[in-house]
């Protein structure tokens, strides 16, 4: 059995950040196709 398994490869360097200010700190994140796809504090 042959499964196809798409996906795509993103080019974090190339990806906008948006900081988001929480309560106490904020947090760095990079989202493609409105999706977060990762956070960092």
């Amino acid at each position: 059995m042959s499964l196809s398994i798409p996906f795509q490869i993103t080019d974090w360097s190339q990806v906008p950040t948006t900081v988001v200010h929480g309560t106490t700190g904020t947090a760095t994140m990079r989202s493609s196709s409105n999706t977060v796809i990762s956070a960092s504090g």
